[in-house]
């Protein structure tokens, strides 16, 4: 039961670094690449919807 304890505490570490939940992020050109320049026009009215936390979008 100890062991399971210290993996769940290192796992909790590695995702919750500081206690706050990592964001990850990518480089764009990967991104333009797959799905067109048309995606900056996607992303900028996803933007302009006014959401004051999260989104996801679906490609």
């Amino acid at each position: 039961m100890r062991e399971r304890m210290r993996q769940a505490e290192a796992i909790c570490r590695a995702v919750f670094p500081d206690g706050q939940l990592q964001e990850r992020v990518h480089g764009a050109a990967y991104y333009f690449a797959r799905y067109g320049l048309e995606l900056a026009e996607t992303l900028t009215a996803q933007a302009a919807n006014g959401c004051s936390g999260h989104t996801a979008i679906e490609l």
